[in-house]
């Protein structure tokens, strides 16, 4: 076999239903796995697996605000800490951009939550001494260039609203709404 991203796995290479009876799909932390990567599975060189087509009729609920608590594409076991992948799909990282031997840098700033395709609501203490802000969504894994999908960086405008009572000493108050420069498609 070889190792691929789930979706990237030839058609009959993989067998998705007895993957799932072995816990072979179970992405793990600390284990080893055949892989070593818990982004990609193994793919079969042989093509004759048959796949069984499994439904559900219970109704899936779609909106702002409403998570995917099984995540999606794969599923994480083991560190309840870890939320899935794709389950909470309104959560922002806040990135500084800069520039290194020519190259544009991301620095993590603090986490935001999406409340409409252009506005943001953080924390009002990342402002206070950051530029060239970038909302990053989509990410799972920071450390980590591979996705599932991609990821959208969008700039942050310089307009942003912060609490009028908010107290930088104390942090009380500490929120503000962040605008983006172009709506998030999702």
């Amino acid at each position: 076999g070889f190792c691929s991203p789930k979706y990237l796995c030839p058609n009959g290479t993989y067998n998705e239903a007895n993957a799932q009876n072995q816990e072979i799909i179970m992405l793990r932390f600390g284990e080893e796995d055949v892989c070593q990567d818990y982004m990609q599975v193994c793919c079969s060189n042989a093509t004759s697996m048959r796949y069984e087509l499994v439904t559900n009729n219970e109704p899936v609920e779609y909106g702002c605000g409403i998570s995917n608590p099984g995540g999606l594409i794969y599923q994480v076991e083991g560190n309840r800490t870890y939320a899935q992948y794709g389950e909470f799909p309104w959560v922002v990282a806040i990135l500084e951009a800069f520039y290194s031997s020519n190259e544009q840098q991301f620095t993590y700033v603090g986490g935001g939550t999406l409340i409409h395709p252009r506005f943001v609501v953080t924390a009002a203490h990342i402002f206070n001494k950051t530029e060239n802000l970038v909302a990053s969504f989509g990410e799972w894994d920071m450390n980590r260039d591979e996705n599932v999908y991609p990821k959208q960086n969008i700039d942050i405008d310089r307009t942003i609203i912060v609490h009028p009572e908010y107290n930088s000493v104390g942090l009380l108050n500490d929120i503000a709404l962040a605008q983006l420069k172009q709506n998030v498609v999702y």
